[in-house]
């Protein structure tokens, strides 16, 4: 039920994405005063859609909302490269599908064996990505007009700034919540135990601080221990010898009333 709630979420922005793309080239027409061919009205709109895509993810890092929106970019990437992919002929085109079917099975195995929705999953494809460029930039050295494959070029090194931006702009806290906050607010290190001088919010830093005491002196080497609660500290297991259960990317477990 959540996979297919993100698929409609991931078609409503591509749809959203398109139309105001197919806005801005109507508009770009109309105020260029010509017609353009089939081919480049096509390339146009690649690059309305480009431009929509790089301002909402730029609009969406100042906005701390959600971490994962590049995802629906590197779904863009991957379904342009699938569009031009009859261009590649012999070692690039075996290239290409060798990279796209290796990140498509990462992608499956992640939804399979991890409880991540599928916005965060598809980072998972990266090997598909990262060849979908193969097919994209061979399309645009074989267009007659130059300005198309100069901006998808500026299109790709704007996205790697954000993406870099995105980096050191955002973090992940220790408290445990699932959003990302700021790396200019609330800042605090941590300076004791295998978390040793990573930097997160006060909240993370203070359960840091102290459950590692504790740690040391409830939980003995060979224990097994399980965590219940929704801000726990789960890096016990890098403490000493113990074996931890609890909540984490790989199983969510839910807990009856009567056993605890």
């Amino acid at each position: 039920m959540n996979y297919g709630k993100n698929i409609l979420a991931q078609i409503l922005v591509f749809l959203a994405v398109g139309s105001i793309a197919l806005i801005l080239c109507t508009l770009a027409r109309a105020l260029a005063g010509r017609k353009w061919e089939s081919r480049k009205k096509i390339w146009y709109w690649v690059s309305s859609c480009c431009t929509v895509f790089l301002v909402g993810f730029f609009a969406n890092i100042l906005s701390l909302e959600n971490r994962c929106a590049y995802s629906t970019i590197f779904l863009f990437i991957i379904g342009l490269g699938a569009c031009n992919a009859r261009v590649l002929k012999g070692a690039e085109k075996r290239i290409y599908v060798s990279g796209i079917t290796i990140g498509c099975l990462g992608f499956i195995a992640t939804l399979m064996l991890s409880n991540l929705p599928l916005s965060v999953s598809v980072a998972y494809s990266l090997l598909a990505i990262i060849v979908s460029f193969i097919t994209i930039e061979k399309q645009i050295q074989g267009l007659p007009y130059q300005k198309a494959g100069r901006s998808i070029h500026c299109y790709f090194w704007i996205l790697v700034l954000l993406l870099a931006f995105r980096c050191a702009y955002t973090r992940i806290p220790l408290s445990g919540k699932g959003q990302i906050c700021s790396s200019f607010s609330n800042m605090s290190i941590v300076r004791d135990g295998p978390a040793l001088g990573i930097i997160s919010n006060e909240e993370g830093v203070c359960i840091q601080r102290d459950t590692f005491p504790e740690w040391k002196e409830f939980i003995h080497p060979g224990d097994k221990v399980w965590i219940v609660g929704g801000v726990v500290d789960t890096l016990g297991y890098l403490y000493q010898d113990v074996e931890v259960a609890g909540p984490s990317t790989m199983s969510t477990p839910f807990y009856s009333e009567n056993i605890l």
